[in-house]
């Protein structure tokens, strides 16, 4: 059963209400690493029991950079295959279905690697989620609370790198449930990634996706061999939520992988 539809204006206000906040936070969190420093009382750190969790309700299971925006009190600007986004939090949804796996140099390892870049660039005030999904969205867990979105602190950024490279591509895909799940958390952006294989959304789920939004901009990135010259239904959704869309053409990267290693030779 799908999560209620929030009220556009009530999460709004409630983004209004944090963004007022983030000069405080950010200076809340320099005095706590003041404080950490001069009383350290070598007590070991609380330890983590999971960091990457099947969804709520469910079974188990171009170069980019960070930089803050002058004036825009703890707002960053980041982007992924060159489509970019503003906020003070941003989700990282990507496809791991079977159909992003295959040997070498494969989609799935070098979206690994770009997002790996991404999150060493992210600053500890900016906040951060992850959701690999095929037919099930897995939610990265860091703190043992699901669904909470996790500040850009090292030892978070530790942790995101110890999941990312436990990923494997398999399964079936569900593309509406994993956007269902990274909506309800209210971020600024959302980083959409497949490889746009079947099966489609279609225009009532794209409208349905909307609503659940309810402001959130999606990003989206088809990531497959080709050009991509038809009309795919990432397109429409980016256009939906006043995102931008890419299409990235992975046997070009493939190729460019195979030059760089050749000239290392």
């Amino acid at each position: 059963m799908h999560a209620p539809v929030w009220n556009r204006w009530a999460v709004v206000g409630r983004r209004g209400l944090c963004r007022l906040a983030w000069a405080a936070l950010a200076l809340a969190m320099g005095l706590a690493h003041e404080g950490r420093a001069a009383a350290d009382d070598g007590s070991p750190e609380r330890p983590v029991a999971s960091t990457l969790i099947p969804a709520a309700g469910q079974g188990k299971s171009k170069e980019q950079s960070t930089t803050f925006i002058p004036g825009g009190e703890g707002k960053a600007r980041t982007s992924l295959f060159g489509v970019t986004g503003e906020g003070y939090s941003f989700v990282y949804v990507f496809d791991r279905s079977g159909s992003m796996g295959g040997s070498g140099r494969t989609s799935l390892q070098m979206v690994k690697g770009e997002l790996l870049k991404s999150l060493r660039n992210l600053g500890e005030t900016q906040q951060f989620q992850m959701i690999f999904y095929n037919d099930r969205p897995a939610i990265f867990n860091p703190s043992g609370v699901p669904g909470k979105l996790a500040f850009g602190t090292e030892s978070n950024k530790q942790r995101a790198i110890q999941c990312i490279g436990s990923i494997v591509a398999e399964g079936g895909t569900d593309h509406l449930e994993a956007l269902r799940v990274a909506t309800g958390m209210h971020a600024d952006v959302i980083f959409f990634l497949t490889d746009g294989d079947r099966p489609q959304l279609t225009d009532h789920e794209l409208e349905k996706v909307q609503r659940w939004a309810a402001g959130t901009i999606i990003n989206t990135i088809r990531f497959c061999p080709g050009e991509g010259a038809d009309t795919n239904f990432l397109e429409k959704l980016a256009q939906l939520t006043g995102g931008q869309y890419v299409h990235v053409d992975t046997t070009k990267l493939k190729q460019a992988g195979a030059d760089e290693q050749g000239a290392a030779h």
